[in-house]
């Protein structure tokens, strides 16, 4: 009896294109309801929840398909220009008596 490996089931599957639709699309899905959740002034400062909750959504849709999540890091967090700067001055107008 031949046995398969989850990565030739994959490759069956997908084809080439399995880091797009496997990895890629699921990815940006996670990332974007997770970060729904919070306001702009939370994803800043509960960085860890956030993380968290993209960890588990994305786990969620990847193991299925044998994909393990093993670590997941925010590298960077991009804000429009204009958001920054109210969010600076919400800070700065907190921290005026």
């Amino acid at each position: 009896m031949l046995v398969q490996r989850p990565v030739a089931n994959i490759y069956q599957a997908v084809s080439i294109d399995y880091k797009t639709r496997l990895i890629d699309l699921p990815s940006q899905e996670s990332v974007k309801a997770s970060t729904a959740q919070f306001s702009a002034e939370e994803l800043l400062t509960k960085r860890e929840s956030v993380r968290n909750e993209i960890k588990v959504l994305l786990t969620e849709k990847l193991t299925p398909h044998g994909i393990i999540v093993d670590e997941l890091n925010i590298v960077s967090l991009t804000f429009l220009h204009r958001l920054i700067k109210l969010l600076r001055l919400k800070y700065v107008q907190n921290r005026t008596p």
